[in-house]
């Protein structure tokens, strides 16, 4: 017997599940039944042999199809994420260099330091001046100065938040044109700067 194209509907063939498709699931031959997608959110995959509705899996990702190039942007780290420590974000080899390289800071009467631009900085003091309580300091960080005196020499003083370790030049100190002088140390509080030692070259 021949059926004329178009003489059954799909629904007289079948009425399926809500929110299904019509296969076989098993990883074998016999009767097709309604694969139901039974949440949201959920993709028709095969897992095990068995066809069905659920989440992507690790096994699904080919290694080296997700590049660095393809994320997002907000989920890399930017440098004040990084020194605050506070952002659940991926950290590129990039941001670290960036981080740790030094930043540098404006001569005043008072020198400003923000160590949301990092941990190690430079300043070329064309004036006497101390430096002033660095703001978003993050303990535990070490840190490094590297400070030179532009036209004649300069006095650099601490202000209250900074302790000098015992046995270190006191401050404050001088620093002659023909010398870079470094202050090393680390953020023992928010409060608390120690300076582990100043090193002459």
């Amino acid at each position: 017997m021949t059926v004329p194209d178009g003489s059954f509907s799909p629904a007289k063939l079948d009425n399926g599940g809500a929110v299904s498709v019509f296969g076989r699931s098993a990883n074998s031959s016999g009767v097709r039944a309604d694969i139901a997608a039974a949440a949201d959110d959920t993709v028709l995959r095969r897992v095990s042999s068995v066809v069905g509705f659920g989440q992507i899996t690790t096994g699904m990702v080919p290694a080296g199809v997700l590049t660095y190039a393809m994320l997002a942007s907000a989920a890399i780290a930017s440098n004040s994420e990084f020194q605050l420590g506070t952002a659940g974000k991926l950290l590129s080899a990039a941001a670290l260099k960036t981080t740790v390289a030094y930043q540098a800071l404006t001569s005043s009467a008072t020198v400003t330091w923000d160590m949301l631009l990092g941990n190690n900085v430079s300043v070329a003091l064309s004036t006497n001046a101390t430096l002033g309580n660095p703001t978003n300091a993050n303990p535990l960080f070490g840190f490094v100065l590297k400070a030179t005196a532009v036209t004649s020499a300069r006095t650099l003083g601490l202000s209250a938040n900074f302790a000098v370790a015992t046995g270190v030049e006191g401050f404050p100190i001088t620093i002659g044109t023909s010398e870079t002088v470094f202050l090393v140390g680390f953020v023992d509080t928010t409060s608390r700067i120690v300076v582990t030692g100043v090193i002459r070259t």
